[in-house]
């Protein structure tokens, strides 16, 4: 799914659909034809949703072509892709700001060194592929087909269970380059959203930015992501508090490097402030958008980054606290203790989604027994106004996602919508 403007949109039976979160109602539809791949697009709580444009393709492999979706519905003159380009770059997928991304493995195949890497047949790896082939991503005008970039990831050391198959995914149609083989330093994947390419896969290192430029990531292989900011910048950290974080402007230049891990707030109504957990200084480390310290605060026990709203900064702490710090001191405004749970057994709770009207603080929290709880908040005063499991919200479903479009709260599963508020 995608939030187009102020419109969800999503693929159902074969065409582009566009609701009104407000109402429910279609807003607009768009057929599609055999085949039809969107995007870009995400997944509630695990990525920004938010496109300018969606990119579908539709037909069959050889007849492939790509039709451009603006917010309104106006769909451009479909372009038929040509299989030729296909062979020289690799297949088509929707890219963001209104491109077909392309991308292939490149260079000769005696660059390849797996080094002690092994992988039983059951996919269970252990050691590194020490060397492996450049992955080419190459971005082409929807419309009009002519490149607008392209770029070469360089192949980074990677232990092995990056380069296992079912864990690095596939591009496309790539072919299975192993014959079946667990352990295959050609495959790779990504994730495409409005405001990043995400390469992952054996060797894959890096995000490349809709513009084409290419940020490298902090640590290893599968150890490290980029995230985008509400700012426009980029971080990339690794995925605990032992490396280094750095800071990308939106032209992917690099600002500062902030020790640790550090975090943007899930959602944030505000300045954008980044908190860091650095194992060599404990407690939470405050800096502005760019990287320049702000303060520091003896919060050693706080360990997720909820939501920035107004004047708070609303973190999560072990123990069940959920806590409210001053945005410009780090002062600690208010504590709230919410260990019991929904269902009065006390567990630590982790942050799943939060959401915000700019007064209040929505979270999304889970337990180690995959409970799931709503709590709402005062985020001025640290006021409670409630706290239930999911299910007394959306009743017997149980695989929805919440998505926050155009003001309203939406939950939504594999087969609907539901307005929540």
């Amino acid at each position: 799914m995608a939030v187009l403007g102020d419109l969800l949109v999503f693929v159902s039976d074969e065409e582009l659909l566009a609701l009104e979160p407000a109402s429910g109602a279609e807003a607009w539809s768009i057929p599609l034809g055999d085949r039809p791949d969107c995007g870009p697009t995400g997944y509630p709580g695990r990525s920004d949703l938010a496109t300018a444009s969606v990119v579908c393709l539709q037909g069959a492999p050889e007849e492939r072509e790509v039709v451009v979706v603006g917010p309104d519905g106006a769909v451009s003159g479909p372009r038929t892709l040509d299989p030729a380009d296909t062979r020289r770059y690799g297949a088509a997928r929707p890219g963001p700001d209104g491109t077909v991304l392309r991308a292939r493995r490149v260079g000769d195949i005696s660059a390849v060194d797996l080094g002690d890497a092994v992988c039983s047949p059951a996919g269970d790896c252990s050691g590194t592929v020490e060397s492996g082939r450049e992955i080419m991503l190459r971005a082409e005008d929807a419309v009009t087909g002519a490149e607008r970039w392209s770029v070469t990831a360089p192949f980074v050391a990677t232990p092995a269970g990056e380069c296992n198959p079912w864990q690095a995914g596939a591009w496309g149609d790539v072919s299975d380059p192993g014959g079946g083989d667990p352990l295959q330093p050609d495959a790779f994947g990504a994730r495409i959203g409005g405001d990043l390419v995400d390469l992952h896969g054996c060797g894959a290192n890096a995000s490349v930015t809709p513009d084409g430029e290419l940020l490298p990531r902090a640590a290893a292989p599968g150890a490290s992501g980029i995230i985008g900011l509400s700012t426009g910048g980029y971080l990339a950290s690794g995925y605990d508090s032992t490396t280094d974080t750095v800071v990308y402007t939106a032209a992917g230049e690099v600002l500062e490097t902030v020790a640790g891990y550090a975090v943007e707030a899930d959602v944030v109504d505000g300045s954008g402030l980044l908190l860091s957990w650095d194992e060599e200084a404990p407690g939470v480390h405050a800096y502005e958008p760019d990287g320049t310290p702000r303060w520091d605060a003896r919060e050693p026990d706080a360990f997720q980054f909820a939501a920035e709203v107004g004047e708070t900064a609303v973190v999560l702490a072990a123990g069940g606290e959920v806590r409210g710090l001053d945005v410009a001191t780090g002062d600690r405004r208010w504590t709230l203790d919410i260990a019991s749970g929904s269902d009065g057994e006390s567990d630590d709770r982790f942050l799943f989604q939060a959401f915000t009207d700019g007064r209040h603080a929505l979270l999304l929290l889970h337990n180690e027994t995959g409970r799931f709880d709503l709590v709402s908040l005062d985020a001025v005063s640290g006021d409670l106004a409630w706290d239930v499991p999911i299910a007394d919200v959306l009743g017997p479903v149980q695989d929805a996602s919440l998505v926050a479009v155009g003001g309203r709260l939406l939950a939504v599963t594999q087969g609907s919508v539901r307005g929540l508020g």
